[in-house]
């Protein structure tokens, strides 16, 4: 008896694979920071290079089959490139989320004791030059929403935008 992988066509394997190098360098590109960011964003782009490819030769290569082979010939790189954009983002989010609240597990004690006007901040990602991500706790407004100067005593430099971790944690990026 044949299994899944050998009854599927070659066009159909290669797109799965170019897939699954687009999803795993959108998890990467969520983890990686400086220049780290450059290998996933490559990868990512010779992969969804290679779907967009195999989309046209699955065109080409579907006719000389039947049926619904043909069909399938045809749209599986059309299909899983479509779907590899869609969830991109989604999956570079999670990654850093998800690094972000393991990084807040293991440092929650580092919090105690430092606050500046009831914010506490504990530096999660330092930028080159500039910029990174802080992990604040607060019980007040939303550290985005504060005034440039309070943002300034907290990190240092204007805050972009937050996202919340937890109850009263937020991660946050700056410049």
């Amino acid at each position: 008896m044949r299994g899944f992988w050998h009854s599927t066509l070659p066009n159909e394997k290669a797109s799965f694979i170019s897939f699954a190098a687009v999803m795993c360098a959108a998890l990467w590109l969520g983890l990686a920071d400086g220049f780290a960011k450059l290998i996933p964003i490559g990868i990512g782009c010779i992969a969804i290079l290679i779907l967009i490819l195999l989309s046209i030769f699955g065109a080409i290569w579907a006719r000389s089959y039947t049926g619904l082979i043909r069909w399938r010939a045809g749209l599986i790189a059309p299909c899983l490139l479509a779907i590899a954009v869609i969830l991109c983002g989604p999956a570079a989010f999670i990654s850093r989320y998800t690094s972000a609240y393991l990084y807040l597990h293991s440092h929650h004690d580092e919090f105690r004791g430092s606050t500046v006007k009831g914010y506490s901040v504990l530096p999660f990602r330092e930028g080159i030059p500039d910029g990174g991500l802080a992990i604040i706790r607060t019980d007040l407004l939303r550290p985005d929403r504060l005034p440039q100067s309070s943002m300034v005593n907290l990190v240092g430099e204007r805050i972009h935008y937050c996202d919340k971790i937890r109850q009263v944690y937020y991660l946050c990026a700056y410049d």
